[in-house]
């Protein structure tokens, strides 16, 4: 059995014709990875984070902006094997 903890970081900048969007945030959390039986692994991790993002854009000629945030959670679980038969 193997535990640990992960951190994790991104930034992101989308910009269209009329719009900019940017972003940074950060996820973080546990995780584990099991042998269930020879060749059989069970993976999974739970990942909790914010991002701050800023947005600028024009409509119809008029220029807005703004800033929000968010909250975020991932969970993600994967069971993989090699050399199992499959009927």
């Amino acid at each position: 059995m193997l535990v640990g903890a992960a951190l994790y970081g991104d930034w992101m900048s989308d910009q269209s014709h009329n719009s900019i969007v940017e972003g940074r945030g950060f996820l973080a959390g546990p995780y584990v990875s099991i042998g269930l039986a020879r060749d059989v692994t069970f993976d999974a991790s739970l990942l909790y984070g914010r991002s701050s993002n800023d947005i600028s854009a024009q409509v119809l000629g008029m220029d807005y902006a703004g800033q929000f945030d968010t909250d975020r959670l991932l969970f993600k679980a994967k069971l993989e094997g090699t050399g199992l038969p499959m009927r």
